[in-house]
């Protein structure tokens, strides 16, 4: 009987191990394909100079084409969320949210600021999970990032 109870905690430490790395093996995954996509993402963008209709199913098609599905929520009012067929709700299942931000510091008192082109730059935000099968999403975060200035960006809608 002895030997028995050895065996099964012995047996559970081996579990528990087990467990511990495939869940951080699954985290290093998923956190380095949102960290991929996201630079692809912000490439996609500069290449455009900005957001239309050809970068986003330009993007579309390359997260279906890396099997990326995460979701998340975006913020409300500042962000555009995008699902893999087209513009999602911005309160559920966006794949990635795209924020534009006016680069604008004007002086009155120089006119030589006066004299800026217009600028503004990017913020994506990208989502990844933690999605072990028996426990179910244990762990969400969410990855940003920016690109360059762009002058003269094109605008969706």
């Amino acid at each position: 009987m002895r030997e028995a109870i050895g065996g099964l905690g012995l047996f559970q430490i081996v579990i528990f191990f087990l467990a511990l790395f495939s869940g951080y093996l699954c985290l290093s995954v998923n956190s380095s394909k949102a960290y991929k996509v996201k630079d692809e993402i912000i490439n996609i963008i500069e290449k455009h100079n900005g957001i239309e209709e050809s970068a986003i199913k330009e993007i579309q098609t390359y997260l279906t084409k890396v099997g990326y599905r995460s979701t998340g929520n975006c913020e409300s009012g500042v962000e555009r969320g995008y699902s893999a067929n087209g513009r999602a709700s911005i309160s559920r299942g966006a794949l990635f949210c795209i924020k534009e931000v006016s680069v604008h510091k004007y002086d009155k008192d120089n006119v030589d600021s006066l004299q800026l082109p217009e600028r503004s730059y990017f913020a994506v935000r990208v989502f990844f999970k933690l999605d072990l099968p028996i426990f179910g999403d244990v762990f969400a975060y969410d990855l940003k990032g920016d690109t360059r200035i762009l002058y003269f960006p094109t605008r969706w809608e």
